[in-house]
């Protein structure tokens, strides 16, 4: 690992600010001293009060090569992190490595790539058809709605006191026309017919584009015009990048520069705002799809960003990491990490983080990798939804992965939405780990860590989501390919809403004697948040050696459940 060494030429980097360090990661893949997949480069953040460095969000740009850049935001002012001795570390080499942490939303200012088809969680819908479809944001606007020659449709619900920023986004223009569409920055008032924004417009068919200001909806037109290299083609994809800094602007497309530096008269200045989209007054209107959004904050100095002296400590040796409730992992995996260092691998009971600031104490498997126990039943099942996996129940039950047991579990939505990225069922044979036979896939796309596994989600809305295939691996070396959701809940009506779920078709059908397994939570004959149990739903081993389920109706599953 390396030390970071950040630095402006006025120290006025601020929290939130988001640093972008490149790498050479093709040396290091070459001399086989990182993973070619990049899990193992890791940003950590060390307080001076906080001997234990703490992993956070990094995104990785051109992976795998000699120009990779690894970035991530600052968790407080520059100034403070030099006075207070703190660090930032670029950490690789664990060839083990798991999934890193990498949640855009925590690296950028602001991020959307609509893979969420809940679109009013970020944004404040105006006027027009807005909607988000296959990750992708739909905006289909017809005419303006008092006949103004330009509105802000859509906006995003927070910003409004976003100063010097930068954003990069796609755009692709469905309509002929022509039609005008473009971003609105600066949105300091959103309002129909009193639109205070800067408009970047394109114009569809033509090369011409502009920066049109409009305050209190007083219109200055085409007043900063700009040309591009190739007229805008209907139904093309654009990648566009705009900075606003003061009384300033630029602006590129496809990393040609359209606009550089340009000065706003006093007349148009707004000083700060957020993002908006929009389109001209015409009856068609624009049809614009819009993608991956995201927003950084901008410093008009020089940055640098560099690879200081080499860590003297082994940044993961955390002084007991999971011994004491003051010391919680995030999960059994990484007091794995931490333990292959030192050379001891001893599973026993940890203390684990079910939330940022929440801990209990369950069983690790070290010896196989880390893999935390988060529940485990074998026989129970009336109303086991209530709280199967979304609460911490019984959980000195989890003291040891032995069956049979009483039913116990942590609430596992945190650990395997942010910290995890594999699920296991596994016999109860072993009273010292996972057992001698075992299920396991990888845990839902687009999970959440307020859904997943929460059986209150509904079955209309769980029905209703994609359905893709996964590859199920067996102790015994077989491999099946199955189907889950985002929810990792079985969608079929009269299962019961049994989970986790893999299931054998896009149906969520049930099957025996096959690797697609999921956990009966609902007892044959009653009816909960619009799923019914018809005794068909219990798709999972009823005994160390039912592998793989013989049945589908036992009403007695018989299993414990393991994340990594």
């Amino acid at each position: 690992c390396y030390a970071l060494g950040i630095s402006d030429s006025s120290a006025s980097l601020q929290k939130d600010y988001t640093v972008a360090l490149q790498v050479n990661h093709r040396e290091l893949i070459d001399n086989n001293l990182a993973l070619a997949n990049g899990n193992d480069l890791r940003v950590y953040f060390r307080k001076d009060k906080d001997c234990r460095p703490r992993e956070i969000d990094r995104v990785l740009e051109n992976n795998a090569t000699t120009k990779t850049r690894v970035l991530f935001k600052l968790q407080e002012d520059l100034s403070k992190t030099v006075r207070d001795g703190s660090a930032y570390y670029l950490v690789y080499g664990n060839k083990d490595a798991g999934k890193a942490k990498q949640n855009p939303e925590n690296v950028y200012l602001f991020y959307d790539d609509f893979s969420d088809s809940i679109l009013e969680k970020k944004w404040q819908k105006n006027w027009g058809d807005i909607r988000v479809e296959n990750g992708v944001l739909k905006l289909r606007t017809r005419q303006t709605p008092t006949r103004d020659n330009g509105e802000i449709s859509v906006f995003i619900k927070h910003g409004h006191e976003w100063e010097d920023i930068e954003v990069e986004l796609d755009f692709n223009e469905r309509n002929t026309g022509p039609q005008y569409p473009g971003p609105f920055l600066r949105v300091q008032d959103a309002r129909i017919q009193s639109t205070t924004a800067w408009w970047f417009e394109y114009q569809t068919g033509s090369k011409y584009c502009t920066m049109r200001p409009f305050k209190n909806n007083k219109d200055g037109s085409w007043l900063y015009r700009g040309t591009l290299t190739k007229p805008l083609s209907a139904g093309s994809w654009y990648h566009a990048k705009y900075r606003v800094v003061g009384d300033r602007f630029s602006h590129w497309v496809n990393n040609q520069l359209i606009h550089n530096n340009v000065k706003v008269s006093r007349q148009w200045m707004i000083t700060k705002g957020t993002l908006g989209l929009g389109c001209h007054k015409s009856n068609i209107g624009c049809h614009t799809f819009y993608d991956n959004i995201k927003i950084t904050k901008y410093v008009p100095v020089s940055v640098s960003v560099s690879l200081g002296t080499e860590c003297k400590v082994d940044l993961k040796k955390f002084h007991g990491l999971g011994t004491s409730e003051k010391n919680p992992a995030t999960s059994c995996k990484q007091i794995h990490d931490v333990s292959l260092k030192d050379g001891k691998l001893d599973n026993g009971v940890y203390w684990i983080k079910t939330s940022a600031d929440r801990s209990v104490r369950t069983y690790c498997d070290l010896t196989n990798g880390g893999w935390t126990l988060v529940g485990k039943v074998s026989g129970f099942v009336n109303k086991l939804y209530k709280f199967w996996l979304i609460k911490n129940y019984k959980v000195v039950a989890l003291n040891n992965p032995a069956l049979p047991s009483k039913v116990g579990c942590i609430n596992a939505r945190y650990l395997a939405t942010y910290h995890a990225s594999t699920v296991m069922f596994s016999s109860g044979d072993n009273q010292n780990g996972i057992g001698s036979k075992w299920v396991q896939w990888p845990l839902p796309q687009g999970r959440k860590s307020d859904s997943l596994w929460t059986h209150s989600v509904g079955r209309t809305t769980v029905s209703k989501a994609r359905m893709y295939p996964v590859t199920v691996k067996a102790w015994n070396g077989k491999e099946q390919v199955c189907y889950q959701n985002k929810y990792g809940i079985l969608p079929l009506s009269y299962h019961g809403g049994s989970y986790p779920s893999a299931t054998h078709n896009t149906a969520g059908n049930t099957r025996v004697k096959d690797y697609c397994m999921s956990v009966g939570v609902q007892k044959t004959g009653t009816t909960a948040d619009g799923w019914t149990q018809n005794g068909n739903g219990y798709d999972s081993a009823r005994s160390d050696s039912d592998w793989p389920n013989s049945q589908y109706n036992h009403v007695s599953p018989y299993v414990t459940v393991w994340l990594k």
